[in-house]
């Protein structure tokens, strides 16, 4: 049985929320590393950012020598065999899944996901492409990928020579949705791709829940929501957070030191109350968005006009 379901994206817009609350239904059977990558096959290892490779880079051929997979958020899988292995623990479940958000932003996975099973369904969550941008730029910021204010980060990466998933941020890119949905458009049926706004998750879950395990043909259940899954926070102090996480002290401190030690750190270095954009750098986006926010409105039939506001 191949993998049949696949969440492609947006980053930054919910993704991985979705991807822990679908897990909760017996019926769905996820990968153990969340973003397995595999086939956005155009990421080259040796063409990843220093820093990308510090903080994200595992040893798979250690890891597929375990009986028992550890659960990952992210890793990039090549070999056929390692993908398969991902699934050999599949019993009773009638949905196999991995969301890798790199899908939507690949121009090729499309097509390779397509080759791999055309009857596969796929299923998006959007955010207003600028609080996507802002959202992603505190997370850069958390993990030391920048330390510039949002406008010269986003202008720099936008700017940069280098570009690719997990080689620039793509602050810009990740955000141009009609785009990179219509390469989906082309190969799949309308009635195998559903799109959620990231509005839909937070203004009623529940509905939100039942919808997507009627078009998984599963039977509906109840959904904890409670926990809060991958929740923004950003440094009390960028430059030397930057530092810390450049340096790979901060996953060293991950690997060896106690769970509670961690936390107290953590509150340290982190706060909760995040920033937000200025109207000046909103309207900034908003007219590089305009016309991409009108397009993708007409190709998943959904009203945008809040976005453009």
């Amino acid at each position: 049985m191949k993998v049949n379901f696949f969440i492609i994206g947006a980053a930054k817009s919910g993704s991985t929320s979705l991807y822990h609350y679908l897990n909760q239904h017996p019926e769905i059977y996820f990968s153990p590393i969340k973003e397995t990558n595999y086939f956005s096959k155009e990421i080259e290892i040796h063409a990843l950012s220093a820093n990308y490779k510090k903080n994200n880079q595992i040893n798979l051929e250690n890891y597929f020598k375990t009986e028992k997979l550890e659960d990952l958020p992210l890793a990039i899988v090549q070999k056929e065999s390692d993908y398969d292995k991902l699934f050999q623990a599949v019993k009773h479940e009638k949905i196999l899944t991995e969301a890798s958000v790199s899908y939507m932003y690949s121009p090729v996975a499309a097509n390779e996901i397509f080759k791999y099973n055309p009857n596969a369904k796929l299923m998006a969550i959007l955010r207003n492409p600028i609080e996507r941008a802002f959202s992603h730029y505190l997370m850069a910021l958390r993990f030391g990928y920048t330390s510039l204010p949002f406008r010269e980060a986003f202008d720099a990466d936008r700017n940069a020579k280098n570009k690719g998933w997990g080689v620039s941020e793509l602050f810009y890119e990740l955000g141009l949705y009609h785009q990179q949905l219509s390469r989906f458009y082309e190969l799949f049926p309308k009635e195998n791709i559903q799109i959620y706004l990231f509005e839909d998750f937070h203004q009623d879950k529940n509905a939100l829940f039942q919808s997507a395990f009627e078009y998984l043909n599963l039977n509906p259940i109840e959904i904890n929501t409670e926990k809060v899954h991958n929740p923004g926070e950003v440094p009390k102090n960028a430059g030397l957070n930057k530092v810390i996480y450049r340096s790979g002290i901060a996953k060293l401190a991950k690997n060896i030191l106690p769970k509670s030690l961690k936390s107290g750190i953590k509150s340290q270095m982190l706060s909760k109350k995040k920033p937000k954009i200025s109207d000046a750098d909103r309207n900034y986006l908003l007219e590089l968005y305009r016309d991409e926010i009108l397009a993708t409105q007409s190709l998943i039939e959904r009203d945008l006009s809040h976005w453009l506001k």
